[in-house]
């Protein structure tokens, strides 16, 4: 069966979604035939799936549209309402790779594929896979890997929100089915359509054959006896570590012995303004340290290097993301301590047996850290017991696969 793929980014870009969609594509046992952008201006240096222009049938590059100078595009981006907003800065690139590829199969260059997925963000993907179902009648599953009109971190202008919320209606309308990496993202996108029929889960994964072989043996003692639980990825925007350095601060006063020979450490981009916290300032030297950041393949080894991991996410009423991140924590059998709101993250840390605290929640914190830390063998015992093993049996790159290609095959059969 051939299919269509579209997705903006892939390897080697060094982006979430690049190594998640590349992932579904290396490993999937069909036919793809791949429109991605020819994204010059990145590091080629992913240094994993470096073969996977061999593990797909065909890729066809398609260069960037022309941006703007990067100070007028700043200005546009923050002042101008519409710029950039309905929905993304990659609709020229849409609308040239339309031209080009509906050419080709115009002229019999290419052929008609039997099924296309498109994967957003960017949405302008979906937008592509939608022209090109409609001029030829191919069968089209659109993968959300974020809510469209209803993301909280994408701040619009009344009217461009209007204007995205009638395309998001377009798409899923035409869409033969629709994916989304998590139920509370389902929910919330289709309960605006009651009458659509369609939409399923499909979670993200990880790759076992990517961790450090050491990986499933129990963490060995540090010669001197620290214990380092570890934040992996960026913390900027609305995402921050300061509810940790909070809860830490009040853990310090109340009982300092606690986090005798204990170090948090940030692995990856930390905003500076984040720094400037005045309980991470009242902290003992040591206890909190910054890593800087690392490429894909070592962050899997950093993960699997810690005694514990952190997760740290924006608040909200609930949230219906699945970060990849999460994901990949699964993978390296790690205990793990969330600070999340209700929804998604939450509702998965919970059924692998480990805690949660909402990030503003000072003294919610506070306990999860302390249950942690006074209490670390009862703590990890998810992991020993079997009630992790059906999370990370449900995210493996086999049982993902094994769901995203039978999903493609029912529609390409049509």
């Amino acid at each position: 069966m051939k299919v269509l793929s579209i997705c903006y980014m892939l390897p080697p870009a060094m982006y979430p979604q690049a190594i998640q969609i590349g992932r579904l594509l290396y490993h999937s046992k069909l036919e793809h035939h791949v429109i991605t952008a020819d994204l010059e201006h990145e590091p080629r240096k992913l240094g994993v799936y470096n073969d996977f222009a061999n593990r797909v049938a065909r890729i066809n590059h398609y260069k960037e549209a022309k941006q703007l100078p990067s100070l007028l595009h700043k200005v546009l981006y923050y002042f101008a309402p519409f710029y950039g907003a309905c929905p993304d800065n990659f609709k020229p690139w849409a609308k040239n790779v339309f031209s080009d590829y509906s050419a080709k199969l115009d002229s019999k260059a290419e052929t008609q594929s039997d099924c296309i997925v498109s994967f957003g963000v960017p949405m302008s993907d979906h937008l592509l896979a939608m022209k090109l179902k409609a001029k030829y009648g191919t069968p089209w599953i659109a993968h959300f890997s974020d809510p469209w009109s209803d993301n909280p971190f994408k701040k619009h202008h009344i009217l461009s929100k209007f204007i995205n919320k009638k395309l998001e209606e377009i798409v899923i309308s035409a869409a033969d089915e629709v994916i989304f990496t998590s139920e509370e993202t389902k929910k919330l996108v289709m309960s605006k359509y009651p009458d659509l029929q369609k939409g399923v889960v499909l979670g993200h994964s990880y790759d076992a054959a990517l961790y450090p072989e050491a990986q499933a043996q129990a963490q060995a003692h540090r010669e001197d006896g620290k214990t380092v639980i570890k934040h992996i990825g960026s913390l900027y925007g609305y995402r921050s570590p300061k509810p940790l350095f909070k809860a830490l601060h009040s853990l310090h006063l109340e009982e300092p012995e606690l986090l005798k020979n204990v170090c948090f450490e940030f692995v990856g981009y930390v905003a500076p303004r984040m720094k400037n916290n005045t309980d991470l300032k009242a902290l003992p030297e040591g206890l909190v340290h910054f890593k800087g950041g690392v490429d894909y393949m070592q962050s899997l080894s950093e993960m699997s290097s810690s005694d514990a991991l952190m997760i740290i996410d924006a608040p909200a009423t609930e949230s219906v993301f699945l970060p990849s991140k999460l994901i990949d924590y699964v993978g390296s059998k790690r205990p793990i301590l969330a600070i999340t709101p209700n929804g998604t993250s939450q509702k998965l840390v919970k059924r692998m047996g480990f805690a949660t605290a909402n990030p503003e929640d000072n003294s919610a914190i506070k306990d999860m850290l302390k249950s942690y830390l006074k209490q670390r063998q009862e703590y990890c015992q998810p992991l020993l017991d079997g009630t992790f093993d059906a999370v990370y049996r449900e995210f493996s790159t086999e049982a993902i696969l094994t769901k995203f290609d039978a999903i493609v095959e029912r529609l390409g059969k049509k």
